[in-house]
């Protein structure tokens, strides 16, 4: 057998296994009944007079009705060179020979589409995942029509839209099979460890390479007690980088942005001026340092959960590539607004004010141990122009804060004050 035709024999039957096997773990409650999911099924063409078969296909039945009110048909096909648009056109064609409302169709594929081949799927509603093959590995790029608002939404088939037949049960599975379509796309195609060409930058030399940009910026940074400021970091990015500051940014959700090729940071203007845009600058300058070859597309990284830190349960973890990219940022950040020396210098000095033991904070629900840690914070904060809430992060991630509770954890003890600390 051709090695090429395994190959591709292998890469179609690996996407549809995974989306078999996630889809399979789905819950749908009350509505389990309701949902399909078949490999290889013939749906009948009135044009061809016999059925044609798709790779996948899901279907939603409503209670008690005679046929779907929902399909997703799933077709994953390799390609040896640039996929053209008659292949799209075919796809699309089957699709609307199948006689049914309301279609979802979704087209994988190991090449890049040709120009008109894109364009003939964004005009016809058909979500294209393309995984083109690089000497880093794979670039999974997810092309998604704009006309949908949701972020989660695929496209229905247009012309097969019939919204009285999406009563709320099946809009409920619609929403759930979109959603559970994320992990999908962030599978297909990559092993466990393979992180979109992304390092697993250690601590260490996040902190190394933060303290050496501190060092270009100003030599004595560290020996003089100053900290870093906006108005010294931004013209130092422009001057050894070439990297502009623009505030412009009017959507409220997105408070710093980066432009890899046109060189500009994006800051939002909700938050020049504030103690929160020394750190998004600094995350950017991260982004900028650590994630320029990254072969992760804007939509597919968009897709992925962010990443969180549960005071609550003290943990944190890294379930997906901007996982790890927002960590590394998130880390270089403070370490360049705060390195461990500095940090020490400053806190060592505050609570030597309040009459404490230099070194770890031992944080309990007493009245006057809460006000004496709200004294920190706020000094700490005011003195390197950063939030409560990125002191609170730096402390415990040098292991100066300590849960000291016998009946709350710090999360809760943080929430109780939480007018006090967070901005």
């Amino acid at each position: 057998m051709n090695i090429n035709n395994l190959k591709g024999q292998e890469f179609e039957e690996h996407s549809l296994n995974i989306i078999q096997r996630v889809f399979s773990d789905l819950k749908m409650g009350n509505l389990e009944e309701n949902f399909k999911i078949q490999k290889l099924k013939g749906y009948y063409s009135q044009d061809r007079l016999k059925e044609i078969i798709f790779d996948l296909t899901i279907e939603f039945w409503p209670p008690g009705a005679n046929k779907y009110s929902l399909l997703y048909i799933i077709e994953c096909k390799n390609f040896s060179r640039r996929v053209p648009p008659n292949k799209l056109e075919d796809f699309y064609s089957k699709i609307r020979q199948v006689s049914g409302a309301n279609m979802k169709g979704i087209f994988i594929t190991n090449s890049p589409l040709q120009e008109g081949a894109l364009n003939f799927a964004n005009s016809k509603g058909i979500m294209v995942i393309q995984a083109a093959e690089n000497e880093q590995g794979y670039n999974l790029v997810l092309y998604k029509s704009n006309r949908a608002n949701e972020n989660y939404k695929i496209p229905f088939i247009y012309e097969t839209y019939d919204p009285i037949l999406i009563d709320s049960g099946a809009e409920l599975i619609e929403k759930q099979i979109d959603v559970k379509f994320k992990s999908v796309f962030a599978e297909i195609l990559f092993k466990k460890n393979e992180l979109y060409g992304l390092k697993k930058l250690s601590r260490e030399y996040l902190s190394k390479v933060a303290i050496q940009e501190l060092n270009k910026i100003e030599p004595k940074i560290l020996s003089s007690g100053r900290v870093l400021n906006t108005t010294i970091l931004k013209d130092y990015l422009n001057r050894f980088y070439g990297i502009q500051i623009e505030d412009n940014i009017i959507n409220i959700e997105k408070l710093g942005a980066l432009d890899f090729q046109k060189n500009i940071i994006y800051l939002n203007k909700s938050v020049v001026g504030t103690p929160r845009e020394l750190f998004i600058l600094c995350h950017e300058f991260g982004h900028y340092l650590f994630h320029y070859n990254l072969q992760l597309g804007q939509e597919l990284y968009d897709l992925f959960e962010d990443f969180e830190e549960n005071f609550k349960e003290q943990k944190n973890g890294f379930n997906n590539p901007r996982q790890w990219i927002e960590w590394q940022a998130n880390y270089f950040a403070a370490s360049i607004i705060f390195p461990k020396p500095l940090f020490d210098y400053w806190l060592n000095k505050y609570q030597r004010d309040l009459g404490l033991k230099e070194g770890i904070f031992y944080l309990d629900d007493q009245i006057d141990n809460v006000k004496k840690f709200i004294y920190l914070t706020n000094k700490m904060a005011n003195v390197f122009k950063v939030t409560k809430t990125s002191i609170i992060y730096r402390m415990k991630e040098l292991g100066y804060l300590i849960e000291n509770s016998r009946t709350k954890s710090i999360g809760e003890i943080l929430i109780d004050y939480k007018d006090d600390f967070f901005l």
